[in-house]
């Protein structure tokens, strides 16, 4: 068992390090409707920061 966990958990580790980073290669793209949702936060927490 342990001899397929490590490769498992470093494609694990790789995928979540890809995911998060924001790179050029658009594979890991979100949806436009997360993006959307990022969008009208970022909007909440500026409109926030402004009062």
């Amino acid at each position: 068992m342990k001899k397929y966990f490590r490769p498992l958990f470093i494609i694990c580790l790789t995928f979540l390090f890809v995911s998060t980073t924001s790179c050029s290669c658009k594979m890991y793209t979100f949806s436009e409707e997360e993006e959307e949702e990022r969008k009208n936060e970022i909007e909440e927490y500026e409109r926030l920061a402004e009062e």
